[in-house]
């Protein structure tokens, strides 16, 4: 239960049937307010559902050893100006999580999608933490009892995508690559444009 049995990536355009906040459907799914389940009667069976899904898709990857961080986080509200003028503690409830279960499941049928057919793919990468900072993490984890070693250090040597790589990719994918080399009028060009722009 909770696998993804099948699926199918393209370029779509969402259609909002309903527009509504995580306040609304946590009110919805908590029983907290009677009003809102009626207002929303053909929708709440599919919330429930949802959320059914969510908790299983969570225990799931509990199963695989995923970590939850769940870090108080903070909203910021900027003015007219873009600056700063109030920071509130953003709320994490049902509803905002069922949506992040539903983005990470999302994400990795992507990520395993194009690894399997050994598509290039644009990811975010990060900087080789800092050695010191990372036995500092190292002593306080030791001292609260838990063996940890660190791993021997990997050369990583970057691949040069060939033009059959990036014949397999989609326009908008190549678009993001395009942008991310800051290669003027991206957004414009058409396919084999952007191939001859990348390579």
């Amino acid at each position: 239960r909770g696998n993804v049995i099948g699926h199918k990536i393209c370029e779509t355009v969402i259609h909002v049937d309903r527009r509504m906040s995580y306040t609304v459907v946590n009110q919805i799914l908590m029983h907290e307010e009677k009003a809102l389940t009626q207002e929303y009667i053909d929708l709440v069976p599919m919330f429930f559902l949802m959320h059914e899904l969510s908790l299983l898709l969570r225990k799931n990857r509990r199963k695989r050893g995923a970590i939850d961080f769940d870090f108080p986080e903070s909203k910021v509200i900027l003015d007219e100006n873009g600056k700063p003028v109030a920071i509130y503690p953003y709320e994490h409830n049902a509803a905002t999580e069922l949506i992040e279960d539903f983005m990470l499941l999302a994400n990795e049928t992507v990520a395993e999608e194009y690894y399997s057919r050994g598509i290039p793919f644009v990811y975010r990468t990060h900087e080789n933490p800092d050695p010191e900072k990372i036995e500092a993490a190292f002593s306080i984890i030791r001292a609260g009892g838990v063996k940890v070693k660190k791993e021997k250090e990997v050369e990583v040597k970057e691949e040069k995508a060939t033009t059959t790589d990036f014949s397999k990719m989609t326009v908008s994918a190549l678009r993001e690559l395009a942008k991310e080399k800051d290669i003027k009028g991206y957004s414009t060009m058409k396919k084999a444009e952007l191939i001859d722009a990348l390579k």
